[in-house]
This record gives structure tokens, C-alpha cells and sequence, in this order.
């Protein structure tokens, strides 16, 4: 890089010109490589003032933005963003969403309800926890579900959550955002095998048949930790591998 000199001595000098008409670029033996120099920055102050094409109340054509016009600016371009610009591609999505769902049953919706069934209930963290339970179905090797530890450890654990690291915990455990609204169900195996980390198959139903047709059943297959630390850093592994493969 940079600037270089090579010498040759004059002895050295094998070259034999392509034809007759040609002429060498130097007659002596210094030979220098050209430098590419970088040409010089324009003066940003030179530069022409570029004039938004946002418009909308309390905006005028080319005015500079400033103190007065930046609320009216912000407003006018998030409706360019959200309105104006998606309108295209939403009425797309609202075609097909027609086509999808017959007249008869969207009238019978509200638009609480069509919400609802596209995003999931929105529920406080202890509702989500609640209605999470509620849900949920058990297999263990000794005694009820009531009384197993691990179990009680496990929904412990869940209900300590903050509200975003509940969201991800669910959605690595069932493959839904939120809770859905429709028919689902949720079940925990709890496993004797303590070296190994919490896993999901979030693939079955309740119908246990090959053909696997039933309620959409996520299933938990829990370790028998000794204890909540355990299980805390075998959960910190499983969701962190989850993480790096965008599966929540």
C-alpha cells in the first residue's frame, strides 16, 4: 500500500517492444507505480437541499424542517409509512383473507374476536400463567401431578417470568406467540434423565394415532431436577439454542 520505488539497473532490462510502432513509457531505470489519489470530498454545506416529499397538516412543500413543524413531520411520516405505503399490500391481504373465510362466519366476529384469532389473547402475565395451566395435562412416573416436585418447580419457574421472557418461554414451548383461542392443549412428560437439558415436540395432538389428527398438543419433556438452579441453567441452555436458530 502507499507509495513505492523499485530500481533496476539498466543491465537488467529484458524488454522486447510487441512491434515497431510501439513506444516504451520510460527511457530510464527508475520506474515509479502510480498512486490512485482520492479525489477530494465535496463541502457538505455546498451540497443542494434535499426536499422531502412528505406532506400532510401543518406541512408545507420544501419548508426546512424545524422546532415548530417536527411533530407534524413525525405524524405525516408514519402515516406515509403505515398507511400510505402499505395500503398496496394490505388490501392484497384483506382479498385473500375474504376468500379464506366464508361471508356468513365474519359476520358472526367482531373485531375483537378476528384479533384475537389472528394474535392471540392478550392477557397480564398472571392471566397468561393462569389460562397456560389450565391447559395443561401431565404424565409422571410417581405420584399426581398435584403433589410431584417437579412439577411445582416447573410453574414456579414459569410464574417468575418477566412478561417478554414469558412470551419467549411459551412460544419455545407450544410454537404460538400468545395464547391462542382456539381448541389447544398442552402436556408434561416429566423424565427421569437429570444430564439432560428441558425439550419440546411441538408437532403432536392428543389423538395418538399414527394419523396424529386430534387438538394441537405441545409437549414438554421435563428433566426431574434436584433443583431450581438446575433447572434455571438447563432452561437458560435449551432457550439460548432456540435463540440462535429463531425458533421464538
Amino acid at each position: 500500500k502507499g507509495r513505492f520505488v523499485m530500481h533496476l539497473p539498466r543491465g537488467c532490462w529484458q524488454f522486447q517492444p510487441p512491434d515497431d510502432s510501439y513506444h516504451a513509457w520510460a527511457s530510464t531505470g527508475v520506474f515509479t507505480r502510480p498512486v490512485k489519489i482520492a479525489a477530494p470530498l465535496e463541502d457538505p454545506v455546498a451540497f443542494e437541499r434535499q426536499h422531502s416529499e412528505v406532506s400532510g397538516p401543518g406541512l408545507t412543500d420544501g419548508e426546512p424542517l424545524s422546532s415548530a413543524n417536527l411533530r407534524a413531520y413525525a405524524e405525516a411520516v408514519t402515516r406515509k409509512a403505515l398507511v400510505e405505503n402499505a395500503q398496496p399490500y394490505l388490501e392484497l391481504v384483506v382479498q385473500e383473507f375474504g376468500r379464506v373465510l366464508p361471508v356468513r362466519a365474519r359476520r358472526e366476529l367482531s373485531w375483537q374476536q378476528v384479533q384475537e384469532r389472528i394474535s392471540g389473547q392478550r392477557l397480564d402475565a398472571g392471566a397468561f400463567v393462569g389460562a397456560w395451566r389450565g391447559q395443561t395435562s401431565y404424565q409422571c412416573s410417581t405420584g399426581s401431578p398435584e403433589s410431584n416436585p417437579t412439577v411445582a418447580m416447573w410453574w414456579d419457574y414459569v410464574s417468575e417470568r418477566p412478561a417478554e421472557e414469558l412470551r419467549q418461554l411459551f412460544a419455545w414451548c407450544t410454537g404460538f406467540a400468545a395464547i391462542p383461542v382456539t381448541s389447544w392443549k398442552f402436556q408434561i412428560r416429566v423424565v427421569d434423565d437429570e444430564g439432560q437439558c428441558p425439550t419440546v415436540n411441538t408437532c403432536m395432538t392428543d389423538d395418538a394415532s399414527a394419523a396424529n389428527r386430534g387438538i394441537k398438543m405441545p409437549t414438554l419433556y421435563l428433566p426431574a431436577y434436584t433443583s431450581r438452579e438446575v433447572l434455571e441453567h438447563r432452561m437458560g441452555w435449551a432457550l439460548a439454542a432456540s435463540s440462535g436458530m429463531h425458533l421464538h
